[in-house]
């Protein structure tokens, strides 16, 4: 299939001052990471860590769903999902390169650095003891799903910067 042709530019308006549409998506431009980690320490004290995790990642798998419905619409194919990727990268969720995609999903490695959530705890000073990119892990699975029309798709966080590794492995 052919790639995108637009530019992120080109679909990206401001509505007002801190409110973006970004393709068919609307955005409003905060401080995603103090909010963040306020948000996940919260259901950490109400839930534990395990249940956060879970709780995050399927917020993530929701949004990443709902954006690529109307970033890429009903596209099935590899360039839709790299776009997707591009497109959360351009949003300063992080920097993400697909290094592998076997598409329609068979098996995909999307290597992060600086995703939002590791970053957060770096700059916190926290050292968790397992990979904490979970709401990030969630979008990538929205994507997938969304775009192969599937809802059986998992991911799982491989290495974690806030761990100790170099980046951030999304398998």
């Amino acid at each position: 299939m052919e790639a995108m042709t637009e530019t992120y530019q080109s679909l990206l308006s401001e509505e007002q001052p801190g409110v973006l549409h970004f393709g068919g998506a609307r955005m409003v431009m905060l401080d995603v990471g103090a909010g963040f980690w306020g948000l996940r320490r919260q259901i950490e004290a109400l839930v534990g860590p395990r249940l956060t995790d879970s709780v995050l990642q399927q917020a993530g798998a929701n949004g990443g769903a709902s954006f690529a419905r109307a970033f890429a619409g009903p596209a099935d194919d590899a360039q839709a999902l790299r776009d997707c990727i591009a497109a959360y990268q351009a949003a300063g969720f992080g920097q993400f390169e697909v290094e592998a995609l076997d598409w329609p999903i068979g098996r995909a490695l999307v290597r992060g650095r600086e995703a939002f959530e590791a970053w957060t705890m770096q700059q916190y000073g926290q050292s968790p003891e397992s990979p904490v990119c979970a709401y990030t892990a969630g979008v990538l699975v929205g994507f997938v799903n969304a775009l192969a029309g599937r809802h059986d798709v998992v991911c799982i966080e491989r290495a974690c910067q806030a761990h100790g590794a170099e980046s951030c492995l999304f398998e």
